[in-house]
């Protein structure tokens, strides 16, 4: 926020996190694996900024927003890369064809079938 880094120290802030951070979203998307191997029996599984309006403003971010008209650009893009790698990573750990996943994806819902 104006140049400098705001660290998060919990889901109100006061910081958020570099969406547009190569090492964020493989850190995030490890941590939605995770949540969802400890509790596959879940349809939902959140990704969300923290509840303030003090976004990345970094070049990259920046970027995106501005190209998508809205500070919500960043936050689509990085929920839509960790939908397609969870996709991608789970699509063969599924054991049966009863289990569904549900992914919000640009508030769209999609379904992965074994």
């Amino acid at each position: 926020m104006d140049g400098k880094r705001i660290p998060c120290n919990d889901a109100v802030g006061p910081g958020q996190l570099c969406l547009t951070n190569p090492d964020v979203l493989k850190l995030v998307t490890s941590n939605v694996l995770s949540r969802i191997r400890s509790d596959p029996g879940q349809l939902c599984y959140g990704v969300s900024q923290n509840d303030n309006c003090n976004y990345c403003e970094c070049e990259k971010c920046s970027a995106v927003d501005a190209e998508e008209e809205s500070t919500a650009g960043t936050m689509v893009r990085f929920v839509n890369a960790i939908a397609e790698a969870v996709e991608m990573i789970l699509r063969g750990e599924i054991p049966d064809g009863k289990t569904q996943l549900g992914i919000l994806r640009a508030k769209l819902w999609m379904e992965m079938r074994a």
